[in-house]
C-alpha cells in the first residue's frame, strides 16, 4: 500500500501550477484562432500591413452569372467581384428565405436579408458574392440547417462525413461566419497558389471538387452532385444594375477555365475526404485553423479498433486539431468506477478512450480501477496522457499486470506497456516500449511473470 499512499500525495503543488500554466496557454491559443486574419499582407520595412489590401488584389472575373446555364458556371472563375450590391443580393435572397423556418430554432431563415454580409465577405476574400450566396444556400438549405443555426456557419466549413456537426467550425455571429469562411476558402482553394508552393488555384466549383493532381486531393465535398447543385442556384442570381460587368466583358471571359478536362486523372483517386497533410502543407493548414482530421480509434461491440497513424506525430497532431482545442466530446469517467489517485482533475478523457476503458474494466470484472495517472496536460508533454487517451492502472503484483495487459490486447488495444506497479493502456496508434529495466510487452505470451518481479515492491 505504500506505493498507493505515495502516489496520492505526489507533488501536488507542482502539478497544480503546471495545470494552470497549461490552461493559460490553451486560452491564448483560442484567442489567437479567434483573432487570426487571412488577409493578404504587403511588406513594409519587414512588417506586415493588412490595411492596404483591396478587392483589386484578388484578380477579376468580369461576367454576369445570370443567363448562364448551370453547366457553364461549373468552371467559371470565382475570383473578384460579382458587381452586385447588397440590395441586389437581397432581392434574390429574400424571396427564397422569407417563408423558410430554421429547422433548429424555428425562426425565419438566418440567411434572410443577409446581402451585406456577402458583399463584405467578397471585399475581404476576393470570393464572388453571388457564387458565395449559392454555396451557402446549398450547404445550409438557404439558412435553415442546424449547423447554420448553432455554429453560425452557412457553408458547413470543417464538417466531415463521419461527424458533420462536430467537425463544423463555430463563429460568434452569422456575419462573422460568412466573412471568416470566405477568407478560408479564398486561401485554401480560390487563391491556393499564393499560399501553397507548387499548387494550382482551385478557383471554380468544378476545381474545388476535382482538384489538380499537384494539390494532393484537396477536395471540398464528398457529394458528387455538389457542383451542379450550387451552380443551379447560382444561375438564378440577379444582374447588376451597374453594367460595368457588361456583356462585352462577359463575352471576353465567359468561358474562363483554368484547368482543362483532359488534365484530370481518374476522379476516384481524389475522393478521399480530408486527406492527412504533411510537411509545409500541414504547417500551413494549422495556421489557418483548417479542420483536417486526425483519425481516432473506434469501439464496435466489445472490441476496440485503433487508429492507423504515425505514432511519433499522433499526439502533436491531435493537439492541433479543433476537436482537442475545443475539447469536443471530452468528459470524465464514472468516479465510482475509476478512482484517480492524483485527484479528480486527471479524470478527463476523449469519447473513444472512455468507451474503451469502460469495456476493459467490465472485461476484467473489477468493480473499480485505481488510476495512478490519467489526463495530464503538462506543457511540452508528448505523452498520450496529455490528450486524454491514456491511463496508468495501478497493479500490486506481476500476475495482475499481465492479466490487465492481455485483456486489453485481446479487446484490440495495441498501445500497452507494463511499468513498476502500473499498466499503461492508451487508445492511440500501435506502439511498444518499456519502463526502467522491465521487458517490453508485445502481446499475450511475450512477457512472463518472473521477468516482472524486480519491478514490483
Amino acid at each position: 500500500m505504500m506505493a498507493v499512499k505515495d502516489k496520492k500525495t505526489y507533488n501536488k503543488e507542482s502539478y497544480i501550477k503546471k495545470l494552470a500554466e497549461a490552461k493559460a496557454i490553451y486560452e491564448e491559443r483560442k484567442n489567437y484562432l479567434k483573432e487570426f486574419s487571412l488577409k493578404k499582407s504587403s511588406k513594409n520595412n519587414g512588417e506586415t500591413n493588412e490595411a492596404s489590401e483591396s478587392l483589386e488584389d484578388f484578380g477579376s472575373s468580369n461576367y454576369i452569372a445570370n443567363g448562364k446555364s448551370a453547366s457553364e458556371l461549373q468552371k467559371m472563375s470565382l475570383k473578384g467581384s460579382s458587381g452586385l450590391t447588397a440590395e441586389e443580393l437581397n432581392s434574390w435572397i429574400n424571396p427564397r428565405t422569407k417563408n423558410k423556418k430554421c429547422r433548429k430554432c424555428g425562426k425565419v431563415s438566418h440567411m434572410y436579408n443577409s446581402g451585406e454580409w456577402f458583399i463584405a465577405a467578397e471585399k475581404a476574400s476576393g470570393y464572388r458574392a453571388d457564387a458565395m450566396v449559392a454555396h451557402a444556400a446549398e450547404e445550409s438549405g438557404w439558412g435553415t440547417s442546424r449547423i447554420c443555426c448553432d455554429k453560425k456557419n452557412f457553408n458547413g466549413y470543417g464538417a466531415v462525413d463521419s461527424n458533420p456537426y462536430g467537425g463544423a467550425y463555430s463563429f460568434e455571429t452569422h456575419r462573422d461566419g460568412v466573412i471568416s469562411v470566405a477568407k478560408l476558402i479564398g486561401k485554401g482553394y480560390i487563391y491556393r497558389s499564393r499560399h501553397h508552393k507548387g499548387a494550382k488555384d482551385q478557383d471554380s466549383f468544378w476545381l474545388m471538387n476535382n482538384p489538380p493532381p499537384s494539390n494532393k486531393g484537396h477536395r471540398y465535398a464528398s457529394n458528387n452532385a455538389w457542383v451542379s447543385n450550387i451552380c443551379a442556384i447560382w444561375a438564378g442570381s440577379p444582374k447588376p444594375s451597374n453594367n460595368s460587368n457588361s456583356s462585352n466583358n462577359d463575352a471576353k471571359v465567359a468561358s474562363v477555365m483554368v484547368f482543362n478536362d483532359n488534365e484530370v486523372t481518374d476522379e476516384k483517386e481524389y475522393t478521399i475526404i480530408n486527406p492527412l497533410p504533411t510537411g509545409e502543407e500541414l504547417d500551413s493548414l494549422i495556421q489557418m485553423q483548417y479542420s483536417y482530421q486526425v483519425p481516432i480509434g473506434k469501439v464496435k461491440g466489445m472490441s476496440f479498433y485503433g487508429p492507423r497513424y504515425i505514432r511519433e506525430r499522433y499526439v502533436a497532431d491531435r493537439k492541433s486539431s479543433r476537436s482537442f482545442i475545443e475539447k469536443i466530446d471530452y468528459s470524465p469517467l464514472p468516479s465510482n468506477e475509476f478512482y484517480h489517485l492524483a485527484g479528480a482533475h486527471e479524470n478527463y478523457y476523449s469519447k473513444e478512450a472512455r468507451q474503451a476503458f469502460l469495456i476493459l474494466k467490465n472485461k476484467l470484472g473489477y468493480s473499480k480501477l485505481l488510476v495512478t495517472r490519467g489526463y495530464d496536460p503538462r506543457i511540452e508533454n508528448t505523452s498520450s496522457h496529455s490528450i486524454g487517451i491514456a491511463m496508468d492502472i495501478f497493479v500490486s503484483n506481476p500476475v495482475e499486470a499481465i492479466t490487465i495487459a492481455d485483456t486489453a490486447w485481446l479487446m484490440g488495444i495495441r498501445a500497452i506497456a507494463i511499468g513498476p506497479n502500473f499498466v499503461h493502456v492508451d487508445v492511440g496508434p500501435e506502439a511498444t516500449w518499456g519502463y526502467e529495466n522491465l521487458s517490453v510487452y508485445q502481446g499475450p505470451g511475450t512477457m512472463r511473470v518472473g521477468e516482472l518481479q524486480n519491478g514490483f515492491r
